[in-house]
């Protein structure tokens, strides 16, 4: 990948931290606004479509990409009461959502690190990759992006890579009129998804497609890594 588009992506992601430091401001660091949800309480329903696929037991690694307040540690612990989490790293552009985590999980690591940063390099690769809300927002090149993204995260998992997007929308939402704009809400239709997903070697994926709000559908995306990745 040429590094002006990751250094055009890299801009982006700042317009994207500025977009969630306003909706801290307006809806508090408590609210699940603020991590752009549409309410203002807490829905596991996202998680819990995402781990459709997923078995684990005894010991797992993960990497949380844009892990916002670490809500994903407390699903964890409820779905899997008897799965040890030995090794946890949680990424987040926005330094208020991980001061929040850290002192509420301050036995995990926490990153100011955006993920497509070619500095960012774990040395040991990890059972869980998640990005949760990360790849629905708008940058440039937006399709190369995706297939960016998703390339890393497969090589830095030894076991899933779990992401959501948005397959279909309602352009006459008034969540969607500015889809285009970077920053805002965007979408990738299902067979330009399957398009990059089918090149990736050494994988195979489930989709499941759930229309949990009227104006949009949504793609819950499981890969599954059939050779473990030595490096990321």
């Amino acid at each position: 990948m040429k590094s002006n588009s990751i250094e055009a992506w890299l801009q982006d992601g700042l317009i994207i931290r500025s977009r969630y430091r306003e909706k801290l401001l307006e809806d508090g660091i408590n609210s699940a606004k603020s991590l752009g949800q549409r309410t203002n309480k807490k829905d596991f329903q996202f998680h819990s479509l995402l781990f459709e696929g997923v078995s684990i037991s005894e010991t797992v690694s993960i990497l949380d990409i844009g892990c916002g307040k670490a809500e994903l540690l407390p699903f964890l612990k409820k779905r899997y009461p008897e799965v040890k989490i030995d090794r946890y790293l949680g990424l987040d552009l926005v330094e208020d959502f991980l001061e929040f985590a850290r002192c509420n999980y301050p036995e995990y690591e926490f990153q100011l690190q955006n993920f497509i940063c070619d500095r960012f390099i774990p040395q040991r690769s990890f059972t869980i990759v998640i990005a949760l809300g990360v790849l629905v927002s708008r940058v440039r090149n937006y399709s190369e992006f995706v297939e960016y993204f998703i390339r890393k995260m497969v090589r830095c998992s030894s076991g899933y890579v779990l992401f959501n997007l948005i397959s279909k929308v309602d352009l006459s939402s008034q969540n969607y009129l500015n889809f285009e704009q970077l920053g805002r809400s965007t979408f990738l239709d299902r067979k330009a998804l399957e398009s990059i997903l089918n090149k990736i070697e050494n994988t195979s994926y489930q989709i499941v497609e759930k229309q949990i709000f009227p104006d949009a559908t949504d793609m819950f995306v499981c890969i599954f890594i059939k050779k473990a990745n030595l490096r990321c």
